[in-house]
């Protein structure tokens, strides 16, 4: 992804595909977009690139120079992976608005009580920068979002069109 020469401060909401959740591009991502509230990220999975999501010294600068607005994310067709980890765990530590964090599965087999602890653990939910986010484990429902070439005009009355709320209640 090149790098975006402009701000933009009136963008809020955000959907992008990308091949995996790259720490690096959604860096670039808030600096282009300071005022972002909402992003929603799908992975494809058809990148040939390793991403490890290194971020303790690399992304300093970033972190004292840039607030990270987000209220929520959300991580559409996640896998629990070392780098997906390293992810989250920059959001939940970095993240001082940051209301939600939603992680869609793609399979539900690995959802148990144990397994949420477990994420939670290796998330560092309490070193969280907000003690108001929510973080939510579902499972990736396959619906796309709005395309608005195809769409009727009533999806842009939708407040969020990119939220879909078909698989909400999971664990938390």
């Amino acid at each position: 992804m090149d790098v975006l020469s402009m701000v933009l401060d009136s963008v809020k909401i955000l959907y992008i595909q990308m091949n995996s959740f790259d720490l690096n591009k959604i860096i670039g991502l808030l600096q282009c977009f300071p005022c972002l509230e909402k992003l929603y990220i799908k992975a494809t999975g058809w990148g040939k690139k390793i991403i490890t999501n290194w971020w303790i010294h690399k992304h300093r600068d970033f972190l004292t120079s840039h607030e990270i607005r987000l209220k929520t994310i959300m991580l559409e067709r996640y896998v629990a992976n070392r780098a997906n980890t390293r992810f989250v765990t920059f959001i939940l530590l970095n993240a001082r608005l940051l209301l939600s964090i939603r992680l869609k599965f793609i399979s539900s087999m690995v959802l148990t009580d144990g397994y949420v602890e477990e994420q939670k653990k290796e998330f560092q939910v309490g070193k969280r920068a907000s003690k108001r986010v929510g973080l939510l484990f579902t499972t990736y429902c396959g619906h796309n979002p709005v395309n608005f070439t195809t769409q009727d005009v009533h999806s842009m009355d939708l407040t969020d069109p990119f939220d879909c709320d078909c698989r909400k209640q999971c664990w938390s």
